[in-house]
């Protein structure tokens, strides 16, 4: 024991007088501190930023239900000879949800950063907010439950049905209502129509955006403002896979 004692003693001495001579010659030379200092920062930076992106993208699991059933998914458009993936017309759509044998389900959705909002009026001053339009299917793909009231139905995001109804992100309900659970039922104004607020999501749902505002059946958007015919392909689309289905099931 008392071996073992000296030999960490001479360990830590030695230590000691290496820690001291270095930050002597550091001392010496402040410029080439003030590199070695700037370079080592900028390396634990770069490394702490990549790893965010990597943990946020590729290690972090998606915040749903059974992610790895959920799919992305494209029409393939021909331009000459190249095949080359694009969004969907909201008919084309429609029709492969009532096909689907090895996909649960299937939902599209249209939101582009400054382009797909619609204006609030008559609470104060109007108001431009960020809205994402959503077919039927959109919230059964996804699979999360609204925090506050439900969620509308299938058939209650279609043309003649009543489907001026309206979901609020977390942060919008916080930022306008003050976090108030008497919203739902309440009514607001939307592009001069009145909407009934039916839900709000839980505050980690960001889909497909942090600074969605509200969630907006895509029927409400009328002809003259996107036309509803097939060569019109505006749709983001995903799927979720039937249980112990595989991909190459699914792209089948």
């Amino acid at each position: 024991m008392a071996t073992n004692s000296g030999r960490w003693a001479q360990r830590l001495d030695e230590l000691t007088q290496d820690i001291r001579f270095a930050l002597r010659s550091l001392a010496k030379n402040p410029a080439f501190t003030a590199v070695a200092i700037l370079t080592l920062a900028l390396g634990i930076g770069a490394n702490g930023a990549i790893f965010s992106v990597v943990n946020g993208v590729l290690l972090k699991p998606l915040p749903f239900p059974q992610p790895e059933q959920l799919l992305r998914a494209w029409q393939n458009t021909t331009k000459s000879s190249s095949s080359e993936p694009g969004p969907i017309s909201a008919m084309n759509l429609d029709d492969w949800r009532a096909r689907r044998r090895v996909i649960a389900d299937l939902g599209g959705y249209w939101f582009s950063d400054g382009q797909s909002g619609t204006d609030m009026t008559g609470a104060g001053e109007p108001q431009r907010l960020a809205a994402t339009f959503i077919s039927p299917g959109f919230w059964n793909t996804l699979a999360v439950p609204a925090a506050i009231g439900r969620l509308p139905r299938d058939d209650e995001m279609v043309r003649g049905s009543n489907d001026r109804l309206v979901v609020l992100s977390h942060a919008f309900w916080e930022r306008q209502f003050g976090a108030s659970r008497s919203v739902v039922g309440k009514h607001i104004t939307l592009g001069g129509d009145s909407y009934e607020i039916v839900g709000v999501m839980p505050e980690s749902f960001r889909f497909p955006s942090p600074h969605i505002d509200v969630y907006i059946p895509f029927s409400t958007i009328p002809d003259e403002a996107i036309p509803r015919r097939r060569p019109v392909r505006i749709l983001s689309m995903m799927a979720r896979m039937k249980p112990g289905i595989t991909v190459a099931q699914a792209n089948a």
